[in-house]
Parts: C-alpha cells; structure tokens; sequence
C-alpha cells in the first residue's frame, strides 16, 4: 500500500476589492454664466485588469455555490473564504464539520470532514479496533477525498499517549506518535 502525501491548505481570509472606475470631478466657470459641473472618466488598462479580474471570481464563486448546493444539500451558515488559487467553504451539518475546497474557477478539488467515533464508517472502525490500538480512545476522525483517493486520519489516545493513524484502502500506518505532557 502506498501512502500518497496531501499538501493541506490553511484557509486565509482575504478581501477582493476591484476599482472600475476612477472619477475625476472639475469645474468651469464659463464667463459670467453660472457653473456646472464636468465629470471626466479615466479608465486605464489596470482598472480593465482588475474589472475581467472580479467577473472571473464572481463566475468562479457561483460554479462553487453551485457545486456545493448539488453536493451537500441542506448545508447552512456556510462561511466562505478565498485565497489566491483556492474558494473554501466551511460548515457544520449532521455533527460533522466539513470543509470543501474549490480552485480559483470554481472546480471542486476535495472535501475534509471531521468528526467522532460515532460517525466512522464501520469498516474503518473496525480496521482500528480490531488492531494493535483496540483499547485506544478515538479521539476524532478527519476524512479526506480528493478525486478518487479517500483516505482517514485517526486521532488515538491512551494514558497521555497520542497516535495518529492514516487509514486507506483497507490499511493503516501510524504516521504520528507522541506523549502527552501534563504539568
């Protein structure tokens, strides 16, 4: 069996913030006549940039909302963040914290879902209890699937030590492993 790494990415908010517009107000006084007002636009190439930037956003964000409404239906209070190559969208539904990630056009990549024993499938469970870790506590689990790869990360504990397990595929291997310190 052959343990694939996944680069996790950290969800960081940010703001997109597109100027189409740059307004340049004067005023003339013709003569003795009474004033009005001139408003002269002034487009450049970089307010054109920044315009075709938030159209591709704004487009990539409603293939994600859609996608994500198909996929999960029901799911509300969804937060949304996005970052320069990814669109993150955040909730809880059914106990299960889920967090599924979309490339800057709005395709989905993959989907992380964390939760408790009780919500493992029963073959995964059984694959841990049946183990050398039958009387661990599972702490939580996070599962993972990007395309056709799904794999689980199982978070053990017993007497101050901690063990993580990566399940896949009917295996496992412990990838992380320490002592808890108490003071």
């Amino acid at each position: 069996m052959l343990f694939v790494g996944i680069s996790f990415l950290s969800t960081i908010t940010t703001t997109t913030n597109a100027q189409l517009f740059a307004a340049n107000s004067s005023y003339k006084l013709p003569g003795n006549t009474t004033s009005h007002a001139e408003t002269k636009l002034a487009v450049t190439k970089e307010d054109v940039k920044d315009a075709k930037a938030a159209a591709k956003l704004a487009k990539a964000n409603l293939n994600a909302l859609s996608n994500l409404k198909s996929q999960f239906k029901g799911a509300a209070n969804v937060k949304w963040s996005i970052e320069t190559e990814t669109i993150t969208a955040c909730f809880n539904q059914n106990e299960i914290q889920t967090r599924v990630v979309y490339d800057k056009k709005g395709r989905w990549i993959r989907n992380m879902h964390v939760y408790d024993e009780s919500k493992m499938p029963v073959d995964v469970r059984a694959l841990v209890k049946r183990s050398e870790f039958y009387d661990y506590k599972i702490a939580f689990v996070q599962q993972f699937k990007e395309y056709d790869l799904q794999f689980y990360l199982v978070h053990l504990e017993k007497d101050g030590n901690y063990k993580q397990l990566c399940v896949c595929e009917g295996e496992y291997k412990v990838i992380k492993e320490f002592k808890i310190q108490t003071s």
